[in-house]
């Protein structure tokens, strides 16, 4: 009886030593992690969506996991008495004219997203708004972004101006001082 409870325990340990070691690989993939944290519920611009299309078909090794916040009783109640309100509170102000939001679905392919399994990595990195972004790079570092400026062509170009001058030559100073809050 010993031998097989010990037998067990050791089958046990070595899948989570296994499960830990698979996790780590992935939290260092050759170009880093980009999370994208939101609320259930909470409408998607078309800019973002379009923004999660370009990375995930622009940018195979870069995976963009998700981890959609439950809404507290407050934003719950918001959202069903006046939704047109919770969406001008919760969702970011597209500076986009009509033409250029049809540009937007146009240039959006089909996309998949990965759910966020480890929710832990909210208190660690400190995430306090949502939506937000966290792009975490194979080295360890982050850096967080508030979804918001996303609302412009300009903001995004920037944004992959300095994912591809951080991935180029490795930067990280440079990405700090941009896009850290």
């Amino acid at each position: 009886m010993r031998v097989i409870t010990a037998f067990l325990f050791l089958i046990l340990v070595s899948a989570q030593a296994f499960a830990q070691n698979q996790r780590h690989n992935e939290m260092t993939a050759k170009e880093g992690d980009l999370y994208i944290f939101m609320k259930v519920g909470a409408p998607i611009s078309p800019e973002q969506l379009q923004f999660l299309s370009h990375v995930n078909n622009n940018f195979p090794n870069l995976r963009v996991l998700t981890h959609m916040q439950r809404m507290n009783e407050q934003e719950l109640k918001l959202f069903h008495e006046d939704p047109e309100k919770y969406t001008d509170q919760y969702s970011p102000k597209a500076d986009l004219t009509e033409r250029e939001v049809k540009e937007y679905q146009r240039g959006t392919k089909p996309f998949s997203i990965t759910r966020l399994e480890d929710t832990g990595v909210i208190p660690r990195y400190n995430i306090q708004k949502f939506p937000s972004l966290l792009y975490l790079t194979p080295d360890g570092v982050y850096y967080k972004y508030d979804f918001p400026p996303f609302a412009s062509k300009l903001s995004i170009r920037a944004f992959w101006a300095a994912y591809e001058k951080h991935r180029g030559a490795g930067r990280k100073m440079w990405m700090q001082k941009q896009w850290s809050q």
